[in-house]
C-alpha cells in the first residue's frame, strides 16, 4: 500500500523550466556588459603599461647617448637594449615613440598617458 502512495515525478513542469531560463536570462543581462566592461579597462590599463614602458625606455635612452629634447629615438635604439621587444597594443593601436621630451602616444584617443 505504500508503494502506491508513493508517487514520483519524472522532469521538470513547464513552469520550472521558465523559471530557470528567465534566472539565467537576467543574470546574462548583468554579466555581459560587466564583463565587456572589464576587458575594455583591462585594454586601457595594459596599453598605457607598455607607453610607460616606452616612455622611460626613450628617456633612459636620451641620457646614455645625451640626447637633448627634440631629437627622435627610433624603435631600433630601444628593441633589444631597453625593451625586449617592440611592445603592442591589446586594443590594436599602434604606438608612437615620439621625440625626446614627448609622451609617447597610441592612436586609440582613450589610450592617453596622463
Amino acid at each position: 500500500m505504500q508503494s502506491d502512495q508513493l508517487h514520483y515525478r519524472r522532469g521538470f513542469t513547464l513552469i520550472e523550466v521558465l523559471l530557470a531560463v528567465a534566472i539565467i536570462g537576467i543574470l546574462l543581462t548583468i554579466g555581459i556588459p560587466n564583463f565587456l566592461k572589464a576587458r575594455t579597462s583591462s585594454h586601457t590599463k595594459t596599453c598605457l603599461t607598455n607607453l610607460w614602458h616606452i616612455s622611460h625606455a626613450k628617456e633612459e635612452y636620451a641620457a646614455e647617448e645625451k640626447l637633448s629634447n627634440g631629437q627622435s629615438v627610433e624603435w631600433n635604439d630601444l628593441v633589444p637594449a631597453l625593451l625586449k621587444s617592440k611592445p603592442s597594443c591589446p586594443a590594436s593601436g599602434e604606438y608612437t615613440i615620439g621625440k625626446v621630451g614627448e609622451t609617447p602616444q597610441c592612436n586609440i584617443d582613450e589610450h592617453v598617458l596622463p
